[in-house]
C-alpha cells in the first residue's frame, strides 16, 4: 500500500464544526514503520520549515514523500511520510497530535527548544500570549460560524434523506461491487482515513491533484445535498474491503470526520468523488451519477425555497468562517516572526541535516 502514497498531499487535520479533528494517529503504523521523527519545542511554521527542509532533502535523492498539509495554511507542513523509506517526521508537539508507542525505539522525539533563545522569548511573552490567545480565539469564531453552516446543511440533508430510494441504492452499489471488485480470496482490506479538503485561510482547498496522481478511473456522483452520495460511499467503502481491497477513505470536514466523501481504491486506480457545491473537479475518465436517480425529485421540490435558503445560508457563513480563518493566519504571522527573530540557523540546519542523514541511512 506504501507506493501509492507517493506524488501525494493530504490533510491529517482538519477545521471542523466540532472543533479540530485530527487523523494524526493514522499517519504511521508504529509496529511496522522503520522510524518516526516527532518534533517538538518549537511553533508550527518553524516546525513546518524543518519537515519541508527535510522532505525536499529526501526528495532530491530520488525518494517520494507523502505531504501532510497544515490545516489553517497550507503552504505548511505538518508532517511528510517517505513510503520507500517506510519513514516519517511530524509535527509532534504543538497540539499534541502524536502519542509514542514505542518512544526511542521507533520514534524519536526531536526538540527544537535548543533553536531559539530562551531569553528573548521570555521577554516577549506577554507579546507571545496574547497573540497566541486571539488567534485562537479567532480559530474558535470560525469554528462556530461551521456549525451554523452544519445545522443548515443538516437540515437539507435530512429533507433530501426522506425522499431517498435505499433500495434502489443497495441494488446500484451490489452491482457496481460485482463489476468493480473481484473478490481477492483469504484478504480483508484495510481503510487509510485522510481528509482531501479542508476550510482553511485561503478558502476551500481541495487535493485534486492527489487523486489524478493515484487514480486513472472516476465515478463522479453530482449530490448536492449530501445525503446520496454519503450513503452510497459507505456501501461501496464495505464492498471494496470485504473484496479484499485496500481504500483511502477521505472524510467530510463539515462532518466532524464521520462520513465519507471520496473514497479510492488504490490497487484499482478508482476513485469515487463527491461532487458539492464547495468542492468539485474535472477530471477525464469519469463516470457521472446524478443524485436524482436515487431521488423523488418532484417530492423534494416542495422544499424548493427552504432548500435555497439554506445553500445561501451555507455559502455566507463559509464566507464568514474562511474570513476568520484568514484572520487568525495573520495573527499567527506575527506570533511566527517572534520565533524567527531568535532562531538559530546554524543550530536548526543542524537538526535538519541529522535527520536527513538518517533517514537517508536507514
Amino acid at each position: 500500500m506504501d507506493e501509492i502514497f507517493e506524488k501525494t498531499s493530504f490533510f491529517l487535520e482538519s477545521y471542523t464544526p466540532d472543533g479540530l479533528c485530527s487523523f494524526y494517529d493514522e499517519l504511521y503504523d508504529p509496529d511496522t514503520v522503520r522510524k518516526a521523527y516527532l518534533i517538538t519545542g518549537g511553533i508550527s511554521s518553524v516546525t513546518s520549515m524543518l519537515v519541508k527542509l527535510v522532505a525536499d532533502n529526501v526528495e532530491q535523492r530520488g525518494f517520494c514523500a507523502q505531504r501532510i498539509s497544515n490545516p489553517l495554511c497550507t503552504h505548511q507542513l505538518d508532517g511528510a511520510y517517505f513510503p520507500q523509506l517506510n519513514t516519517c517526521i511530524s509535527n509532534g508537539g504543538e497540539r499534541g497530535v502524536v502519542a509514542t508507542k514505542y518512544p526511542v525505539a521507533t520514534e524519536e522525539i526531536c526538540s527544537l527548544s535548543d533553536c531559539f533563545d530562551a531569553d528573548f522569548l521570555r521577554e516577549n511573552s506577554q507579546d507571545m500570549k496574547r497573540l497566541f490567545n486571539e488567534c485562537e480565539g479567532l480559530k474558535k469564531r470560525a469554528v462556530g460560524f461551521m456549525a451554523a453552516a452544519q445545522a443548515l446543511m443538516n437540515d437539507s440533508k435530512e429533507i433530501a434523506r426522506k425522499y431517498m430510494n435505499t433500495e434502489k441504492m443497495f441494488r446500484y452499489a451490489s452491482r457496481l461491487a460485482r463489476r468493480e471488485f473481484p473478490f481477492v480470496e483469504g484478504r480483508q482490506g484495510r481503510e487509510y482515513k485522510r481528509f482531501l479538503s479542508s476550510i482553511t485561510s485561503n478558502g476551500v482547498e481541495t487535493y485534486s491533484r492527489t487523486l489524478e496522481n493515484i487514480c486513472e478511473r472516476f465515478y463522479v456522483y453530482c449530490d448536492r445535498y449530501g445525503a446520496v452520495s454519503g450513503f452510497l460511499m459507505e456501501l461501496i467503502k464495505n464492498y471494496a474491503l470485504t473484496s479484499g481491497y485496500d481504500v483511502i477513505s477521505c472524510y467530510c470536514t463539515m462532518s466532524g470526520g464521520c462520513t465519507v466523501e471520496h473514497l479510492i481504491v488504490p490497487e484499482l486506480k478508482l476513485c469515487f468523488f463527491s461532487d458539492r457545491v464547495y468542492h468539485s473537479a474535472d477530471f477525464t475518465d469519469k463516470r457521472k451519477v446524478n443524485f436524482v436517480r436515487f431521488t423523488d425529485v418532484k417530492a423534494l421540490s416542495e422544499y424548493k425555497k427552504r432548500l435555497s435558503f439554506n445553500r445561501k445560508g451555507v455559502n455566507e457563513m463559509f464566507g464568514e468562517a474562511i474570513k476568520l480563518l484568514d484572520d487568525a493566519d495573520n495573527v499567527q504571522k506575527r506570533l511566527d516572526f517572534i520565533y524567527f527573530s531568535c532562531l538559530d540557523k546554524v543550530k536548526f540546519s543542524c537538526v535538519a541535516d541529522r535527520i536527513t542523514a538518517e533517514i537517508l541511512k536507514i
